[in-house]
């Protein structure tokens, strides 16, 4: 773990998160993105190759796998 160059109080860790946001009126969700978090703040940040990748996801989403 390294300290958070945001809140300075904080400490950074790899973590699994759910990744969303919406695009044209639609609600898009990626579960278990590899993220570094800042466990006080909730700073996160993503390595070049998981925003690459989340990229190619978002913009190439197949249909909905499910809906409510």
């Amino acid at each position: 773990m390294t300290k958070c160059e945001v809140c300075i109080t904080g400490y950074r860790e790899e973590r699994l998160i759910r990744y969303h946001l919406t695009i044209e009126d639609q609600l898009v969700i990626v579960e278990n993105v590899p993220a570094v978090v800042c466990g006080n703040c909730g700073e996160t940040s993503f390595a070049p190759e998981t925003v690459s990748r989340l990229q190619e996801t978002v913009w190439e989403r197949p249909t909905p796998v499910s809906r409510r």
